[in-house]
């Protein structure tokens, strides 16, 4: 059985899905973005046009999918990069003990706190 990964593990592992993320997005924006640039303006799927406009549509529709595919692919690295990224920070809640007065005397009070543990 592999044992877990630590902190800083996380947080590196959650960096490159990061990264990988936006080269998707951005790259997959870019192709969509030149494909629907270079689509044939006049170009008529029913009646058909030239073969040229036909290969220049056909070249458009293929990297507004690639574009699209390559979008939509970044979304689940995305998603995976917050859950690793809240695996390595190490966020959690616990009870606290606050001394404090009470009728003349000292009692320790349970106080809800926030516990923050970052590995460096």
């Amino acid at each position: 059985k592999n044992s877990p990964l630590t902190a800083s593990e996380y947080l590196h592992k959650s960096r490159n899905q990061k990264t990988i993320g936006w080269i998707l997005a951005g790259g997959g924006s870019a192709l969509f973005l030149t494909g629907c640039a270079m689509y044939p303006k006049d170009f008529d799927w029913l009646f058909g046009t030239t073969p040229e406009k036909e290969g220049q549509a056909n070249t458009a529709t293929g990297l507004i999918l690639i574009g699209s595919a390559s979008v939509l692919s970044s979304i689940p690295l995305f998603i995976a990069a917050k859950k690793n990224e809240r695996r390595g920070i190490n966020l959690s809640f616990k009870n606290e003990s606050v001394p404090q007065i009470q009728n003349s005397s000292f009692v320790n009070t349970p106080v809800p706190a926030l516990s923050l543990k970052i590995s460096l």
